[in-house]
């Protein structure tokens, strides 16, 4: 069973977090997932359950580098996301000022989760981009083709892309996610 100290704080957390959800809707801004809030629940849950069969914990001040890390040592696959969570978590902890220390301060990150995509040779992409460059396919594949390749542009972005992201005057387009306009 998990203390009421560290269930409490948890769920005031989440509240915290579905607000935050609704501004960002407001503001017109991307809103968290559900599977984001859940997973990052579940890793907190986790913690907890960590922490009360480590050694006996009650409330969050008493929780240590050690204790994080000694959690983040279970799944080292998990690692770049849970430490981000446990960040995000003991952060708002620190500004309600319901711990004086921050423990997740010292963690690192761990790799960000690699690429698994397959890749085309480099005659290939060549192909592809006289392809896109030409005059020969729709312009729709054109436009998505060059933006993959030149620019990274990911499936989310490309199916988010409304006329109002084409800036003409500046010749840019507004990729979502992006600090900065692509240029065309």
């Amino acid at each position: 069973a998990v203390p009421a100290g560290l269930a409490a704080a948890v769920a005031s957390f989440n509240r915290g977090q579905l607000e935050e959800r609704e501004r960002a809707r407001r503001a017109g801004r991307r809103p968290l997932s559900d599977i984001t809030l859940e997973s990052r629940l579940r890793i907190l849950r986790d913690l907890a359950v960590h922490l009360t069969s480590a050694r006996p914990v009650t409330r969050w001040p008493e929780v240590t580098t050690a204790d994080l890390d000694g959690l983040l040592g279970h799944s080292p696959g998990n690692r770049h996301q849970r430490t981000y969570a446990l960040r995000g978590f003991f952060g708002w902890a620190k500004r309600r000022n319901l711990i004086l220390i921050d423990p997740a301060t010292a963690l690192q990150l761990g790799s960000q989760p690699a690429f698994t995509g397959s890749v085309l040779d480099a005659s290939t992409q060549r192909a592809l981009f006289r392809r896109w460059t030409g005059s020969t396919a729709h312009p729709h594949e054109r436009l998505t083709g060059l933006l993959a390749l030149l620019h990274a542009a990911s499936n989310a972005q490309l199916r988010s892309l409304t006329i109002d992201d084409a800036d003409y005057a500046q010749r840019t387009l507004n990729l979502a996610g992006r600090p900065f306009p692509a240029p065309l």
